[in-house]
């Protein structure tokens, strides 16, 4: 996902209608992104139970619906600035297991991992994330992995929750990378769950606004 210096007008940002350009997305951005997050957090109890009800699913899976949900209404509350576009995501089949691993480049990322055709996600993050309390709730209710706080065997256990039920675990390629201090520590962290459990591994890539597959492997 682009920063919140990123936009059609990088090239230029040193022009002045460039630098107006900025400061208007940022402030388009994080001023309705807060209205946005409060209207979420305000009907969320409401619209859960209802869900809970009529979709009958399990409450950590309506949870990750709703996160799906609120990251697709960012990408529109962007769309004046930022033009997202997804390549070569047919691989992904919605109710499928698959293990995702994504590149890293700001906070914004899972926002535009709502560009993925399946919600049913869990993420596989670093603990500074669920020290956010307006979002932090929301992540136990999803069941999000804490992959710095948990030892290798709760991560296990946790991705065949989501496996089993069809569900979908990305991790973040940077952020395991900087738990472990080196590549060589994440790359065992990955591999070692498509030797234990079955399900697709695919590899993607952020870049600037586009989400795209790299490549996508069956398990």
């Amino acid at each position: 996902m682009p920063s919140m210096t990123d936009s059609r007008a990088e090239t230029a940002i040193l022009s002045l209608p460039a630098l107006i350009w900025v400061v208007l997305m940022n402030l388009w951005c994080y001023s309705l992104l807060f209205l946005w997050t409060l209207i979420g957090v305000a009907i969320f109890p409401v619209a859960f139970t209802v869900c809970l009800i009529t979709l009958r699913w399990s409450a950590d899976k309506v949870v990750r619906w709703f996160i799906w949900v609120y990251g697709r209404g960012w990408m529109l509350l962007m769309s004046p600035f930022v033009r997202f576009r997804r390549q070569q995501l047919e691989v992904v089949e919605p109710g499928k297991p698959y293990l995702l691993v994504v590149n890293h480049l700001s906070f914004f990322d899972t926002y535009c991992m709502a560009l993925l055709p399946a919600y049913d996600i869990t993420f596989a993050v670093r603990s500074w994330p669920f020290k956010m309390f307006w979002y932090s709730g929301f992540m136990r209710l999803a069941r999000y992995l804490d992959v710095e706080g948990n030892s290798w065997e709760e991560t296990l256990s946790n991705s065949n929750s989501a496996f089993a039920s069809g569900g979908t675990v990305l991790f973040f390629q940077k952020g395991i990378v900087a738990v472990t201090d080196s590549y060589s520590g994440f790359i065992p962290v990955v591999l070692k769950l498509p030797l234990l459990l079955e399900f697709r591994l695919c590899l993607f890539v952020l870049m600037g606004p586009i989400v795209s597959c790299l490549q996508g492997v069956n398990g």
